[in-house]
Order: structure tokens, then sequence, then C-alpha cells
């Protein structure tokens, strides 16, 4: 994060800082939805997807020089995702299974 002040309106360079987070929360955005796998019905690692994305918020923050912003992005993520979590747990699950069987036409069991 290069210093900007003391250059003139008209000056060849132009510092966009917003360029840097925008590439990193676009690639993050990438790979959590890469994280993200869908069977038949089923959708898995969406936590996984939002805890990549969170992280890097974080991240940036405590790289940018924002401590306190930083520490409190990450106690509430904490708080979320032990929250939901101890909320999951007491959701009911819908259990599935499969049953296959194999029968013998030939000698019959009666």
């Amino acid at each position: 994060m290069l210093d900007a002040t003391g250059k003139k309106s008209g000056s060849f360079v132009t510092l966009d800082l917003m360029r840097l987070p925008l590439g990193v929360l676009s690639g993050m955005g990438f790979i959590g939805g890469g994280a993200i796998l869908r069977r038949e019905n089923m959708v898995l690692g969406v936590t996984t997807a939002a805890t990549l994305w969170i992280v890097t918020i974080i991240g940036l923050c405590f790289g940018g020089g924002q401590i306190f912003l930083g520490a409190t992005g990450t106690v509430l993520g904490l708080g979320v995702l032990w929250g939901l979590n101890f909320v999951e747990r007491k959701l009911r699950e819908d259990h599935r299974a499969a049953l296959i069987v194999i029968a013998d036409t030939k000698n019959p069991v009666i």
C-alpha cells in the first residue's frame, strides 16, 4: 500500500488501492466456489467457503493495519461459527440409506 500523499491530481501516477483487496477477494471467492460440492439434492462445503472468505477479509484487515477491525471480525466470525454449530447440532437431521436386495430366482427360499 503505497503512500499517495503529496502527489498532484494531474500526476501520471495514479494509485488505486482497492485493486489489491478486490483481486484477493475475487480469487478467494473463486476458490470458495470450488469448495462447494453438490451431490443429488445435498449441498456440502458452504460453511467452508464462507469461512475461507471471512478469514481472507480478516487477513486483509490485519495486513492493512486495521488491528481493531481485524480483531472484531475474528471475534464475530468465531461467534457466528460456534453459535451456528450449536444450532446445527440441535436441529433434527434427515437420515438416508440405500437398501440393495439381491434375489436368487432359481432357488427361492420360502
